[in-house]
């Protein structure tokens, strides 16, 4: 793990160190305290080491979205939301039950389109009509393409990529 520096390291094995003593003396409440503040530090300066290397490699490979997306599922460690979080709604939307936030969302989802069509304004001009005034002094014509033109690009195009 790149981001466990030479003094993260020793501060591990010091952890470790205490951690037997603490096994071997559980009634001792002073050594099992200071084992208990100590594993916690460490533990919250690895998770910042952690997130300071992967936000320094993500700035690295900006441009590469092959790079950024290995990045991102390494530091997940691969792991995605498969559920929706209905326990999380239930306390941040204040609902009872989750058939009241399926009712919810159902409602959201059959409602959306004809909410957004009422929004788009009508006319009855064409788009010739509504284009008149806008004419561009310049026109664009496109030539034929022929397959050994389309062979060519494609071949020296990056592959595992998403161009363009």
């Amino acid at each position: 793990k790149p981001w466990i520096t030479p003094g993260i390291l020793s501060a591990i094995r010091k952890r470790d160190r205490m951690h037997t003593k603490v096994k071997k003396q559980p009634f001792n409440t002073n050594l099992k305290n200071s084992y208990n503040a100590y594993r916690n530090t460490l533990n919250k300066l690895i998770r910042k080491e952690k997130e300071k290397y992967y936000l320094t490699q993500l700035k690295q490979w900006e441009g590469n979205p092959n790079k950024t997306w290995k990045i991102i599922k390494e530091s997940t460690n691969g792991r995605i939301k498969d559920h929706f979080p209905l326990e999380e709604w239930k306390n941040e939307q204040g609902y009872e039950s989750e058939t009241q936030i399926v009712n919810k969302l159902n409602n959201y989802f059959t409602t959306i389109g004809s909410k957004l069509a009422q929004k788009i304004s009508t006319s009855n001009e064409t788009m010739v009509e509504l284009d008149e005034g806008n004419s561009s002094a310049a026109s664009m014509f496109l030539y034929k393409i022929s397959e050994e033109e389309i062979t060519k690009v494609t071949t020296t195009m990056k592959g595992g990529s998403a161009p363009g």
